[in-house]
């Protein structure tokens, strides 16, 4: 799943309030929505904070986030294993991969 980013709101918040399920939720739904929607971290960061004054988060959490949505969506491969992979089930591609074994 998509987080260790929010376990932050598993800690209690200044006033001694638990941020409730349906919260962290949320604010993960709008940091995949606005990162996918090519927002930049800090217009991220202040969407949430205008939206969750009481926020734990810091901007690294921001970029921490937006690191594991692509390893999500790579699911496991380096960008160019997934570009090659893309481009086999596309068929609509023709294309030649050569791999230099040296320097692998």
């Amino acid at each position: 799943m998509v987080l260790e980013l929010l376990e932050l709101y598993e800690l209690a918040k200044p006033e001694g309030k638990l941020m409730i399920k349906r919260d962290r939720e949320d604010v993960l739904s709008n940091v995949k929505a606005l990162s996918m929607a090519g927002q930049p971290a800090r217009v991220v960061m202040t969407a949430l904070l205008q939206e969750y004054p009481d926020t734990l988060l810091v901007s690294r959490d921001i970029y921490n986030q937006r690191a594991a949505l692509r390893r999500e969506r790579l699911g496991g491969l380096i960008p160019i294993e997934a570009l090659i992979k893309a481009l086999e089930e596309d068929n609509e591609w023709l294309f030649e991969v050569k791999i230099d074994d040296e320097t692998r």
